[in-house]
């Protein structure tokens, strides 16, 4: 690497690290172990070759919106009111031919207006995911809670479980017509792009700028990496952050200032986005074969509260009924590897 790329990244480093000191401290105090839990998942979830099925059918909108609404009522009543209102207030639109990139639950802080848009794929994955959608338009909040930005995808993905599980086991949709093992492959997928930038993410974390005197303090302390695969990872991730930048600057092209800070918070998602879904997914895995549901359903009700707000991720994940410290543990890998086998063989609850 040359002398303006180090000063680039370690630049672009600065300010993220900024960044996620004042939002995501949770990330920067436990990044070795979720690095490490996301790599031996990562390792198994390859192995499986999980298959993934996108076999289309004729469900319509009134289709999906309905057994969306019969899983939503077994999950809570209380949530039905404020799900037909998405029809009657417009909050719920269905996106054609890849209209989104993905599908989506916003909060338009403004005008105080919550939206769900969902990217058809005309199959009962459809239903799945306005199930996920929905659980986060129960909890999003214009404030965020450090527990609600932590634990919002476990919400979301242990509903989703639910969602699959009931097509499966109680509407009898026949497997091949349910994409189930997509999710356990998503979330592989974000733990390789955090695991592709790890080294210079940890160094930078741990020890300080990125240059070869804390490349060898990091291999002396931690682990051998050579010099060529680090300065691979660094000249990728620069490569990304520095498009990040050129997207931002073009977003914001017609505005008189140019913030690093938001810029910043964008590059953040690289990592924080990431690393959300892993968690998240692995709770989800966890906690839909071992915690209550009437507990997990409080919480997602009252995720915003001051009680659950004053609380550590500890203390809120011990009140379901996980010990995160044990779980994401090398030797206790072995919950969530036998959650996917059987997942994967057959779906049951």
């Amino acid at each position: 690497m040359t002398k303006e790329e180090i000063k680039k990244l370690n630049d672009y480093f600065n300010n993220i690290f900024i960044e996620l000191e004042k939002n995501d401290f949770f990330l920067l105090d436990n990044f070795e172990a979720i690095a490490m839990f996301t790599q031996n998942y990562c390792n198994f979830s390859s192995e499986l070759k999980l298959e993934e099925k996108n076999k289309t059918n004729n469900l319509t909108f009134e289709d999906v919106y309905l057994l969306a609404r019969e899983i939503i009522e077994k999950i809570d009543k209380n949530y039905l009111q404020d799900y037909d209102n998405l029809i009657k207030s417009g909050e719920l639109d269905f996106g054609f031919n890849n209209e989104y990139d993905d599908s989506h639950c916003t909060y338009l802080v403004e005008k105080k207006q919550k939206l769900i848009d969902i990217n058809r794929e005309f199959n009962y994955n459809d239903v799945v995911t306005l199930v996920h959608e929905f659980i986060h338009y129960t909890n999003v909040a214009s404030s965020v809670s450090v527990n609600r930005y932590l634990l919002t995808e476990f919400l979301s993905i242990y509903f989703e479980l639910y969602a699959t599980n009931y097509l499966i086991n109680v509407k009898k949709v026949p497997k091949d017509e349910l994409n189930y093992n997509w999710r356990f492959n998503n979330i592989r997928n974000h733990g390789n792009q955090l695991l592709d930038f790890s080294i210079p993410f940890f160094i930078y974390n741990k020890i300080g700028d990125i240059d070869s005197k804390n490349l060898e303090i990091f291999e002396q302390n931690y682990f051998k990496t050579s010099k060529e695969n680090y300065e691979k990872e660094c000249l990728r991730l620069l490569k990304i952050l520095n498009n990040i930048e050129k997207r931002y600057k073009i977003s914001i092209k017609y505005e008189m200032n140019y913030d690093e800070s938001e810029l910043a918070y964008r590059q953040c998602e690289l990592f924080n986005v990431n690393y959300r879904y892993i968690l998240g997914g692995i709770l989800a895995f966890y906690a839909f074969e071992n915690c209550d549901m009437e507990k997990i359903i409080y919480l997602n009700n009252h995720i915003n509260d001051y009680d659950f707000e004053k609380m550590s991720i500890v203390d809120v994940l011990n009140f379901i009924g996980i010990d995160i410290n044990d779980l994401i543990n090398n030797s206790n890998f072995e919950y969530i590897t036998d959650i996917i086998r059987k997942w994967d063989k057959e779906v049951v609850k």
